[in-house]
């Protein structure tokens, strides 16, 4: 699973480096390629394989627009290199409001776990939308039980 956020800066050549806790999470048969989609809200998920083809592409039928399958049109299957990292081409990037860092002097992201998929976010939308872990668990529902810990 997933979990926790990181800053990250695309490389000159569009190339988003995953964390390595990620990638020390993903089985090794998705070690190798990623699904690069669209998400909500403007962000990017990068979706392993093994989601991909076991639960994810039921939960983003729920995504397609009025052109049918339009959501699977702007999804790319991307290989990963030896060295983590995953290109984030210009219709890609553009999902998520992300320069050409080759235009920029720095192209700031968020990588965030979102249990089975990753999120990958213009560092300032993020901090835009993200609220503080403070305000976060002060506007948790009331009323769920927290599990119970076993001794």
């Amino acid at each position: 699973m997933f979990v926790g956020r990181h800053v990250r800066n695309l490389d000159r050549k569009s190339r988003l480096a995953i964390p390595a806790e990620y990638v020390n999470r993903l089985q090794p048969d998705d070690r190798g390629e990623l699904y690069v989609t669209p998400g909500k809200q403007g962000c990017i998920w990068l979706v392993p394989k093994s989601y991909w083809a076991t639960e994810f592409e039921r939960l983003a039928a729920a995504y397609d627009s009025v052109v049918p399958g339009e959501f699977y049109h702007h999804c790319r299957l991307r290989p990963v290199d030896k060295a983590g990292r995953v290109l984030l081409d210009e219709e890609t990037r553009e999902l998520a409001g992300l320069p050409d860092p080759g235009t920029v002097e720095v192209v700031a992201v968020m990588v965030c776990g979102s249990g089975r998929y990753l999120q990958v976010w213009d560092k300032a939308t993020y901090q835009e939308l993200a609220r503080s872990p403070r305000d976060f668990a002060r506007r948790l529902p009331v009323g769920v039980r927290s599990p119970e810990v076993v001794e």
